[in-house]
């Protein structure tokens, strides 16, 4: 995923003779640029001897995790979370890989860099709240995302939508409302990392 996501490669350096301890693909050029609190030390190959250009690239720009972004052939968009969720549901043909911000402290891609998408019917997305990457099948998420945008419809709140537990009045009204059935969905769907990257990205 570095090969596809670095935009500005870093120079060559001298060749260490051992691969990326990160990627594991290309060969070594540059020393971890990490300091000493950095948080994905867990996600790097055990040597931790240093990194190849791509993978340099990559983690040296911090817009990769203060912004939500899309990676496709030959370009990376910093774009706003709900355009990097919207991007799920019309994707492009070739290789793709969305990674959606919450608050844009935490790394969670770095554990995702070999999840790179092929396909609009089974893909992975890189969600900030999560180390690993999330799976959705395009029937699954378009189903959840109805859903979800019913209930939003009804102001249903999110925080209610996302764990599945409703208060009585949200109940009372989805009586009178005719759309008890909204609320049973969701609860199957609640605390599913799949159901937390749909509410998140609803209006």
């Amino acid at each position: 995923m570095t090969y596809l996501a670095a935009k500005n490669i870093a120079k060559p350096n001298k060749k260490r003779g051992y691969k990326c301890c990160w990627c594991g693909i290309y060969d070594a050029e540059y020393d971890l640029p990490f300091s000493d609190n950095f948080v994905g030390y867990p996600y790097l190959k055990e040597e931790r001897k240093g990194l190849c250009k791509y993978c340099y690239a990559f983690v040296s720009e911090q817009k990769f995790r203060k912004r939500s972004w899309i990676a496709t052939e030959g370009k990376v968009d910093f774009v706003k979370q709900k355009e990097a969720y919207s991007y799920l549901f019309n994707p492009d043909d070739n290789a793709w890989f969305v990674h959606i911000t919450s608050s844009g402290q935490k790394q969670s891609w770095l554990n995702a860099i070999h999840s790179v998408n092929f396909s609009k019917q089974r893909f992975a997305v890189s969600f900030e709240k999560y180390d690993s990457p999330i799976f959705f099948t395009r029937s699954h998420l378009l189903a959840m995302s109805e859903v979800a945008k019913k209930l939003r419809e009804q102001k249903i709140t999110k925080t209610e939508m996302k764990c599945g537990e409703f208060k009585p009045k949200t109940y009372e009204k989805a009586i009178d409302g005719d759309f008890e059935n909204l609320l049973s969905e969701a609860k199957e769907y609640a605390c599913t990392p799949q159901w937390e990257v749909v509410v998140y990205g609803t209006e």
